[in-house]
């Protein structure tokens, strides 16, 4: 059973203008899934302590209640942001899209901050189910040296915008926001 629900799902054009398009949760929810899981690299948007904007790129894993983990540097400059400020925005795109193909991609709307105890752990374990490579690398360097130079981190979307021109039409954005039960 999902603890998080989808809400306030809506259909908007290029203008963010409502359409009366209505979408079942569970329709959007694999939209959503597939882009993730069809996808390995996500840009993430931070804020400096100037408000400045900041944008940085790396490997990440999910969960089905909407979390991305990351594996990053605590001193690099994102990693920082985020100590001083958790907004953050996420968007996951094919690498290689083709023009002229429908398009595909999220934007991911929350608030990101160090993984720690069991969202570590979960964080660790998804990782490490979705890249292989990272197993085998911890084993490499060592668990010592991992914690000092990388830490997990824990995105918790708010909500998000989907293009999936194929599901959903051109031209054709469905946001949604994200409900979590306990």
């Amino acid at each position: 059973m999902n603890i998080c629900l989808l809400t306030d799902i809506q259909c908007i054009d290029i203008s963010g203008s409502a359409l009366a398009t209505q979408l079942t949760e569970e329709k959007v929810r694999q939209s959503a899934f597939s882009v993730l899981n069809n996808n390995a690299v996500c840009s993430m948007a931070t804020v400096t302590p100037e408000a400045r904007s900041h944008i940085h790129s790396a490997y990440f894993s999910y969960s089905l209640e909407y979390e991305l983990f990351f594996l990053s540097n605590p001193n690099s400059v994102h990693c920082r942001n985020l100590k001083s400020n958790v907004s953050m925005a996420v968007t996951v795109f094919p690498a290689t899209p083709t023009w002229g193909e429908p398009s595909v991609g999220i934007q991911l709307f929350g608030s990101a901050m160090e993984a720690s105890g069991a969202a570590a752990e979960t964080a660790e374990r998804s990782y490490g189910i979705r890249f292989p490579g990272f197993l085998n690398w911890k084993a490499e360097v060592g668990k010592t040296e991992m914690i000092h130079q990388y830490e997990f981190y824990r995105f918790e979307t708010e909500s998000f915008k989907i293009l999936d021109e194929r599901t959903f039409g051109d031209s054709v954005w469905v946001r949604a926001s994200i409900l979590r039960r306990n």
